[in-house]
This record gives C-alpha cells, sequence and structure tokens, in this order.
C-alpha cells in the first residue's frame, strides 16, 4: 500500500494525516540547518562563579539560591540549541521557597525525601527554561525523568566505572546526557543527544595531556570545553529531523569490561598463588644479609685503619726512626700485632702482619 502525502503550510512534504508527536510543534519551526553551541567563556564562567561564591559568603548562605540562579542564567544565557537561544526565568525567591520545602521534607522523612531533591530541582530548573524566540508559556517546558531512574542510572553507572577502573567513564557520562536530554522538553519541544563516547574519550585524552604540559593551566579550560562538546551535541528532536548517527561505540563497553573483569580476575588468582611464608622468610634472608653487610664495612674500615697503622710502625722500626721498645709498646697498645690485611681477611685464614717478636 503506497503512502499518501500533502503539503503544509510552508510548502513542506509530509505523510498524510500523521500528527507531530509533540503537541504544538509545527514542521518547519526548527532550523535543522543550524549548529547548537555554548559561547561562553573562561573569564565569564569563573567571574560569575566568585561573584556567587561572595553573594553566599556575605548573606551566611542565605542567598545561595539567588546565586544558583545567577550561574543558571548565564549557563542557559549562552547556550543555543539548532540556532534557538534559551533563556532561564527562574528568581532567588522562588528556588528559597522550594528549597525550604525540600529541606523540610527531608527532615521529617529522617533523610529519604532527600532522594528525590535532584529530580525536584531538575524539574524546577527545566520548568523556568524557554526559546528566547518563542513565548514563554507555564508547562510548554517540563522534565519527566523520575527518582527511580535516577537511582538504578547511577548504580549502573558507578558499577561500569568501578568494573573498568574508571577506563568507561566517558561512557557513563555519555548515559547520563542521553538520559536527562531524552527526559527534557523546552517549549513542546524534545531534545536528542548525538554525542559519541569515543569522541568524548579522545577528548579527555587531549585535555589531559595539554593540562600536563602547562603544568595544571589548561585544567582550568576543561569545563567550558566539556559543556561547549555536551551543547554542540545537543539538538532538539522533531519528526522531520534528519536521523543522527546512533552511538554505537556503547557497544564496546561488553568486551572492554570482560577484558577488565578477567585481568582483574587473573591478578587476584595470581595474588592467591604466592607463598607469603616463603616471601616473609626471604624478607627476612635480605634483613639478615643487609646486616652481615653493614658489619662486614665497619670492619673492614677497622681492619684497614689497624693494618695502615701496624705498616707504618714496622716501616718505622725497620728504618731506625723508632726503638724496638717503642714499636712493642704501641702495637700493644693499638692490638696490632692481629692486625690483617682487609683485602684479605675474609679469603685467608691467619694474620697478614708481622708476629709478636
Amino acid at each position: 500500500m503506497s503512502k499518501k502525502f500533502e503539503l503544509n503550510e510552508n510548502d513542506e512534504r509530509i505523510e498524510a494525516g500523521k500528527e507531530h508527536p509533540i503537541q504544538g510543534l509545527e514542521p518547519g519551526t526548527v532550523n535543522e540547518g543550524a549548529e547548537s553551541f555554548f559561547d561562553g567563556g573562561l573569564l565569564g564562567f569563573i567571574g560569575w562563579g566568585i561573584l556567587a561564591i561572595v553573594l553566599i559568603i556575605i548573606t551566611l548562605g542565605i542567598g545561595t539560591p539567588w546565586a544558583e540562579c545567577m550561574l543558571y542564567r548565564y549557563q542557559f544565557k549562552h547556550t543555543a540549541y539548532n540556532g534557538h537561544r534559551l533563556k532561564f526565568r527562574g528568581s532567588g525567591l522562588s528556588l528559597l521557597g522550594n528549597s525550604i520545602k525540600w529541606l523540610f521534607f527531608t527532615i521529617i522523612t529522617l533523610g529519604i525525601y532527600g532522594l528525590f531533591v535532584p529530580i525536584k530541582e531538575a524539574k524546577w530548573i527545566i520548568s523556568n527554561l524557554h526559546y528566547e524566540d518563542e513565548e514563554f508559556v507555564k508547562g510548554d517546558s517540563y522534565f519527566d525523568g523520575s527518582t527511580l531512574q535516577l537511582i538504578g542510572l547511577n548504580i549502573l553507572t558507578f558499577i561500569i566505572s568501578v568494573l573498568s577502573f574508571g577506563l568507561l567513564y566517558p561512557f557513563t557520562v555519555c548515559m547520563k546526557i542521553r538520559w536527562i536530554n531524552k527526559h527534557t522538553v523546552i517549549n513542546k519541544k524534545k531534545l536528542e543527544f548525538t554525542g559519541s563516547a569515543i569522541s568524548l574519550w579522545g577528548h579527555y585524552i587531549l585535555w589531559t595531556i595539554l593540562s600536563i604540559i602547562t603544568l595544571g593551566i589548561f585544567a582550568l579550560w576543561v569545563p567550558i570545553l566539556e559543556l561547549k562538546w555536551q551543547t554542540k551535541n545537543t539538538h532538539i528532536k522533531t519528526v522531520i529531523d534528519k536521523e543522527y548517527k546512533k552511538d554505537r561505540s556503547i557497544w564496546l563497553i561488553i568486551p572492554l569490561l570482560f577484558l577488565t573483569v578477567t585481568l582483574f580476575g587473573f591478578a587476584i588468582y595470581k595474588a592467591s598463588q604466592i607463598n607469603y611464608d616463603d616471601i616473609g622468610l626471604r624478607l627476612k634472608v635480605m634483613n639478615f644479609t643487609s646486616i652481615v653487610a653493614e658489619k662486614f664495612n665497619r670492619d673492614y674500615q677497622s681492619d684497614s685503619i689497624r693494618y695502615n697503622m701496624y705498616k707504618e710502625l714496622k716501616d718505622k722500626c725497620d728504618a731506625g726512626e723508632i726503638s724496638f721498645d717503642e714499636y712493642d709498646k704501641y702495637m700493644e697498645k693499638y692490638d696490632l700485632y692481629n692486625a690483617k690485611d682487609p683485602g684479605l681477611k675474609y679469603l685467608i685464614d691467619g694474620p697478614v702482619g708481622g708476629d709478636k717478636k
């Protein structure tokens, strides 16, 4: 059966009788050719951050909601999806009221309600967003993710990060961003994240190298660069949008996890085969050997001094510079009759010097 098509008011060819899945979104209202971007800079990012901290300090924490709204306003003011710039309408007073309510319920539920606060705050933030070129209508922007979904996602990403020793962290970041965008609607327009974990992995490696080369200075730009990357890969999703390429790199998780777990298991197996009693014995032998070596070094130096004294006295006696009585007196005093050549002491038995006459 062939499909029938008709032209809409913008002379675009669409399937007849098929409604757009997002209520209120007409085909052609999204500039599909425009890029998504974040055009905030480092100085602005740091400046607003410092201003927010100062506000929190001088108000003894009471101004925290206003400080948060300042940062949200700066971030969304510089964010555009498919060329449509965002605008944040939330107020510090509104956030303060909600924060007090959330804190009250958290206290009376012995902390249980605190699990729901991140989702509550996300819903409040999105509900106060709209596109700058469109009218703000209450209820047109919302976040429909649930607390249980967020908890499950956090547990899953934590397990993946731990089992991979952090190597799959970029995959977990993309999983979280994709979930957030999937449940975010702004002005009745859904969002879609098309970023690749492999791409983010490459960026992390590059940023790390540059941070090391610049002795940490480049690290100041990393939060901004990460936000730019995330925004660039976020788009408004419509039924007439082109199909964005799926992130197939997520399937690398399975072999990488298998390889990591296998190597970790092999390391544990090898560790279990080690005879720690034998290691302890070896350490004791090494310690004893070091003690003997140290004593040998001290004895060698002592014998060397005594042997040199013996040779000097003998030479003087043979040359007639001192009498035999004087020679005998010094030999007895310093016990030089038993002096031995330190170079041969541990090779042959018996003194190298002369015996007492």
